[in-house]
């Protein structure tokens, strides 16, 4: 009978932990679905975050910019294949002393899929690549031997 009653008292534990991981693997996939769904939103809004960053900079700090004033942007100028907003550089471009644009892409992947770099160069005094100290030192050895 003991025997029975522990076979029996294993069988409901073992059910009942069935039943538990079920419910956590529906909630991990749920979770996991809604956290995929978030991520890739975010991905979306990272994407066109150049866009959004030049409109944000028109509208906080263009009547700011003047002829004295140097614009440093520091990204890949990718775009999410939104409407690179050339029209805000161009203005700058022309407010501004210079545009100095530092790239973390190699040269290669300029142009390549979504990246609006070219589109943006012709309205920088400099676009370099930037993804090492070394090539932050030679652009801010750069600068300073301009202003010198």
């Amino acid at each position: 009978m003991k025997q029975q009653f522990d076979a029996g008292k294993i069988a409901d534990d073992l059910q009942s932990l069935i039943h538990h991981a079920e419910e956590l693997l529906r909630a991990t996939a749920d979770s996991a679905s809604e956290s995929a769904t978030n991520a890739r939103e975010r991905a979306e809004e990272s994407l066109s975050a150049v866009r959004a960053r030049l409109a944000d900079f028109q509208d906080e700090w263009e009547r700011y910019v003047t002829s004295k004033t140097t614009i440093i942007i520091l990204g890949d100028a990718r775009g999410n294949r939104t409407d690179p907003r050339t029209d805000i550089m161009q203005r700058l471009s022309q407010r501004a002393k210079r545009i100095i644009w530092l790239n973390p892409e190699f040269r290669a992947a300029w142009g390549t899929g979504d990246s609006d770099m070219f589109r943006y160069a012709p309205y920088c005094d400099v676009v370099t690549v930037c993804n090492t100290l070394r090539h932050l030192e030679r652009v801010v050895a750069d600068l300073l031997k301009d202003a010198a």
